[in-house]
């Protein structure tokens, strides 16, 4: 996550891309298409983002097939982080390379979905709804794993509920997107700004 290719590709394409900022003069720079709404499929950034999130993504498979579940409450915490960054990754993906969940999200087509770091696997496209599908399930495994109360920069029980509870929210679940809400407000672990 760390990558300059990969931060820098999210951040230029989720601002740009989402009317947030605005760009001062001209460039050559591929970012400018991003800003004009304009995809190129040679776009560097939304190459990067593609690649170095699969890459990660491979990374965090690889630890949840390695670290066995319930051999100590510091390895489930461990595990749950990863099941938690897979779904916030899988999040990100679906929803700047898919359509939104409320338009057709059985025959929409997502991302594909790597959950296993097998390299003769190369899985097509699933469905903005398969996606989503995993999302809650990894999320609800990360929720269920995650006991320790670390600092804030590592995920928490409540942190996956905040995600979940943005999940809900995009696929206009309200209730759910107020139930796991309330969980994190109610945890007392965080405080509104």
């Amino acid at each position: 996550l760390k990558e300059e290719y990969y931060y820098k590709a999210t951040h230029y394409v989720n601002e740009y891309g989402g009317d947030n900022v605005s760009l001062s003069g001209t460039t050559i720079d591929n970012l400018y298409y991003l800003y004009k709404y304009q995809r190129l499929p040679n776009n560097n950034y939304m190459a990067n983002l593609w690649k170095f999130s699969y890459q990660i993504i491979i990374n965090i498979n690889g630890m949840i097939e390695i670290i066995p579940e319930g051999e100590s409450k510091e390895m489930d915490q461990v595990l749950g982080e990863n099941y938690f960054l897979r779904a916030f990754m899988y999040f990100n993906l679906c929803n700047i390379f898919g359509r939104p969940y409320v338009q057709s999200p059985e025959t929409n087509l997502g991302v594909p979905m790597k959950l296993s770091t097998d390299i003769n696997e190369y899985p097509q496209r699933a469905t903005v709804k398969a996606v989503y599908d995993q999302l809650v399930k990894d999320l609800e495994k990360a929720a269920e794993l995650m006991e320790s109360e670390k600092i804030n920069i590592y995920a928490s029980k409540e942190v996956a509920y905040a995600l979940l509870s943005r999940i809900y929210l995009y696929m206009e679940n309200w209730e759910k997107a107020a139930e796991y809400a309330d969980l994190v407000i109610k945890s007392g672990r965080y405080t509104l700004l």
